[in-house]
C-alpha cells in the first residue's frame, strides 16, 4: 500500500495505534516513527517518502 502511496505523492503519512500492542510494535520494527499522541492517547506514527524509500 505505501509503495502505491509514494507514488502518487510525497506527503508525509501518519497513523494511531493503542500503546502497549503488538500493532505499535509492529510499525516500530517497521521503521515508522512516533511522533507523539493522538486522539484517547494513542500513539502516533509518521511514515516519510524518504523513509520508506530508503528502509
Amino acid at each position: 500500500m505505501l509503495n502505491w502511496y509514494f507514488e502518487q505523492t510525497k506527503e508525509n503519512v501518519w497513523l494511531g495505534t493503542s500503546p502497549n500492542t503488538r500493532a505499535e510494535n509492529f510499525y516500530r520494527k517497521s521503521r515508522w516513527k512516533e511522533i507523539g499522541t493522538h486522539v484517547k492517547g494513542e500513539v502516533k506514527f509518521e511514515m516519510t517518502y524518504n523513509n520508506w524509500k530508503n528502509r
